[in-house]
């Protein structure tokens, strides 16, 4: 689901859950959008933290810092980049 459904989705159920505080469902659904939401910036964090080891590995190769450069990416292997990037 993308943001904008998870939004407009979140909207829809605090609303219910305003007219009817007792709607386990709406809270059940605003829960799950919470757990997306959260998920999402999680994995958007660690794609970042990733571009950026690969970034630093590939500067430190350009200047001849190969055992910098190897460092680099193998932090970025080990904290979950694919072998093949």
């Amino acid at each position: 689901m993308n943001a904008n459904k998870l939004t407009e989705a979140k909207a829809t159920y605090t609303q219910l859950q305003t007219l009817d505080p007792t709607n386990t469902t709406a809270k059940q659904k605003l829960d799950e959008i919470q757990k997306k939401t959260m998920d999402a910036a999680a994995a958007a964090e660690q794609k970042a933290k990733l571009v950026k080891l690969i970034s630093d590995g590939d500067a430190a190769d350009k200047a001849g810092k190969l055992v910098d450069a190897k460092l680099k990416y193998e932090d970025a292997l080990a904290n979950g980049a694919d072998a093949s990037v």
